[in-house]
Parts: C-alpha cells; structure tokens; sequence
C-alpha cells in the first residue's frame, strides 16, 4: 500500500516515501528474477525526482500505472501531466494508483493530490496508507513518543545530521522525525522499509534527496569502575543507516556490514530492459563495498 506524505514549508516542500512493495503488487512478473527478489527485499523509489523541479509520488496496488505517468514526463505541460495522472487514477480507483506530484522552482511552489477520483492542488497531502497517516499524527500531536520501538528490545536511537540553520530546516526535521517512526512502528504490514525523504532547496533551485544518518544500539550497562565499550558492531544487532544526499539517485549504506544499496535504472538481468512498463523505477542492488569507494 505504502505511505506518501508531502508539505509545503515556508518557501520549500518536504516529502517521505517508505520504500515496501508488497507481493500480491501486479508489477511483480514484469521483472526478472533477480530484480524481482531484490524489490521483495527493499522495495521501490516511491518519491522520484525526474527532474531538478519535479517530483513524481505514488502508492497503490496498480504501480503499473505510475510507470505509464513517469514515461510520458519529459516534453509536456505540469497541466498535461496532472490530466494523465488524474486519467490513471480513475482507471481503478478503489484498487489502483493514487499519486503526488510536486513542481518547485525559485516563484513557485506546488503539490497536486491525485486521490479520490480528483485532482486538487493542496498545502499538505498524503496517499497511502490511513493507518500509517493517522499514527503519523499521533506521532505529531504527541500521543506516541518520537523514539522507535521496534528494531532492537531495551535500546536506543542516535540521530547525527546537521543543525537546522533555518524555521524551513526546522520543521522538515520535526517531520522526518515523525515519518521515521510512523514507518517503522505505525502497525501496518504494507508500510516500511526505508525512510526516503527529499526537500527542495531554495538555494539550489532544484529538489534533493536529503541525506541523513541513524544508528540503533543496545542499552549498555557495566559494573562502576570498569569502562563503558565506545562501539557496538552487529554481533549484538546494532545497525546504521547512512543516507546520501543526492539530486537523481537514491544512495543507502550501512557499515556495520560493509554494504551499499543503490536505487537506480540498472537491472541485473538484461531481458529487464526490453520491458517498458517497469523501466522508469528506480530499483535496488546491493553490493559488498568500504564506504569511501560506495562514496565514490
């Protein structure tokens, strides 16, 4: 089902995507059979920049359909991409595709919701999951605590990043933060995988994925007078997640087992090219790398 939330913030718009495909997903025999494992593993790109001052969203069953919005993208009018989008949808509305799609540029900021059998232009929208949006604004009103619950027993979590150096960079934390742990702990089998978030800097004119760093530990405990251990590996299930900022390609590592995801247009088989109707996601591989050369 996923869960896609966008927001307007003062000049810039903030947007997080989980990336969990589910198995019944129609789109699953379009892919070959190493591509197919890898997207069952770590799912789909649901939030796609297709260009510095567009952002393409969707959730849904019938992914399908996405693909057809993200191919017909270049060469037309955002009026003519809203009407095609707002065509698809209607296809199937109980059971296919909704969208977001997000045009931003140094004038001009905009968020289209697709859902419902309408086309509106909004401050705030989601697709989704109902059940992810409305533990998401619990986590945002305060009735469940920021931290995540779910990844190790007794632990705790390490947030590093840079400090927010404006109100617009301020409140996109506050909701990457909620988004976070909606994913992770919102209850919902069709919800999960990685966080993906992307904001539009004004600075730069375009949209990014923004990097991020977090890190899971155990709750430690020694007896007084003996040193407290300074790292913990994934012998006792502590784990990183690095995200790399990047304006097209999506970029996941995490050192503790020396590997990198990358979300992109490679496919490991080559037959994978020849099929239109799953070319325009960015699909995932893994690979065995030291951190510097998956920089690199």
């Amino acid at each position: 089902m996923s869960f896609v939330y966008a927001q307007k913030i003062g000049q810039s718009i903030a947007i997080f995507a989980d990336t969990k495909i589910t198995c019944e997903t129609q789109a699953t025999h379009f892919f070959g059979t190493e591509t197919q494992r890898r997207v069952h593993q770590f799912g789909l790109i649901k939030n796609v920049i297709v260009s510095k001052n567009f952002c393409i969203c969707f959730a849904g069953n019938n992914i399908i359909y996405a693909n057809e919005l993200l191919q017909q993208v270049k060469h037309i009018t955002l009026e003519q991409l809203l009407q095609i989008a707002l065509k698809l949808h209607c296809r199937d509305i109980n059971n296919g595709v909704e969208f977001i799609i997000c045009y931003a540029d140094g004038n001009t900021q905009s968020i289209f919701l697709i859902k419902d059998g309408e086309c509106a232009k909004v401050s705030t929208g989601w697709i989704g999951s109902y059940n992810a949006f409305n533990y998401f604004q619990g986590v945002r009103n305060g009735a469940y605590k920021q931290t995540i619950n779910s990844n190790i027993p007794y632990s705790y979590e390490v947030q590093a990043g840079t400090t927010a150096s404006t109100a617009e960079e301020e409140k996109y934390q506050e909701l990457f933060n909620a988004f976070y742990k909606t994913i992770f702990d919102c209850g919902d089998i069709s919800v999960g995988g990685f966080a993906i978030p992307i904001f539009f800097d004004l600075k730069t004119n375009q949209f990014w994925y923004k990097g991020y760093f977090r890190s899971f530990s155990k709750a430690q405990f020694t007896q007084m007078g003996l040193s407290m251990p300074m790292y913990q590996g994934p012998q006792n299930g502590s784990f990183s997640i690095l995200f790399y900022q990047s304006p097209q390609d999506v970029g996941i590592y995490i050192p503790e087992n020396n590997c990198g995801i990358i979300y992109n247009h490679f496919r490991p088989d080559c037959n994978d090219y020849k099929n239109r109707q799953t070319a325009c996601f960015l699909t995932p591989h893994l690979i065995k790398i030291n951190q510097l050369d998956f920089y690199v």
